[in-house]
């Protein structure tokens, strides 16, 4: 019988994000900047470009941080869940709660 393994390793993931992070922020911000110039408003469209290439940088940050709560309490470890949790809904939740404020000061305002 065929045994069962990995698609991808664990080193393989954290290397390949590694790489994904500062290259979602270059691709948000360029495409900021393109969104601004259409509009006449590039430094709007930077500042907005910027917010959202920062998902790269936090989804790097959030996996990280994971990876250390996990490293320390454990997989199955209730309090690491309950952390996780809280930590995740907390971050979606400003990360929302700023690019509706971003969304609402520089982009809200169409041609």
């Amino acid at each position: 019988m065929e045994e069962f393994r990995e698609i991808i390793d664990l080193a393989v993931f954290e290397r390949a994000l590694t790489l994904a992070a500062p290259a979602i922020f270059v691709l948000g911000l360029s495409g900021g900047l393109v969104w601004g110039a259409r509009r006449r408003r590039l430094a709007a469209g930077a500042a907005m470009g910027a917010l959202a290439g920062l998902v790269g940088p936090l989804i790097w940050g959030l996996w990280a941080f994971y990876g250390l709560l996990v490293g320390r309490l454990g997989l199955d470890s209730v309090k690491a869940l309950l952390i996780n949790l809280g930590v995740f809904v907390a971050v979606g939740v400003g990360a929302g709660l700023a690019w509706g404020a971003a969304w609402r000061r520089w982009g809200g305002v169409s041609d």
